[in-house]
């Protein structure tokens, strides 16, 4: 998720009530590629995530022809050479349900 962070993780559960949260994060930063030895047209049409469009219609959506192909030149490029990093992040959240009785 690109517009979601792990403290908003965290809020949603503590606002759906659930209790006794607990957030592990992990972050990390790589030279290694998941991405390595792909073509081009296979990039194009990596997911990076379930929840966003793959990278060749994103990459449609914000660039017009010109940049698009110049864009394109380059990743192509890149690709080729195995150049670039990789940035992953994970979040595992654990809690429980509120017990109801021992509210009151």
């Amino acid at each position: 998720m690109t517009d979601f962070g792990e403290r908003d993780l965290l809020a949603a559960a503590d606002d759906a009530g659930l209790v006794d949260l607990v957030l592990d994060y992990r972050a990390s930063i790589s030279p290694t590629l998941p991405i390595a030895g792909m073509d081009l047209t296979d990039f194009l049409r990596f997911v990076p995530n379930s929840t966003v469009p793959c990278f060749g219609d994103l990459i449609d959506e914000a660039f017009g022809p010109a940049d698009r192909q110049l864009l394109l030149r380059h990743l192509e490029a890149q690709l080729a050479m195995g150049v670039g990093r990789s940035t992953l992040a994970t979040s595992y959240l654990t809690g429980r349900r509120r017990n109801n009785a021992s509210a009151s």
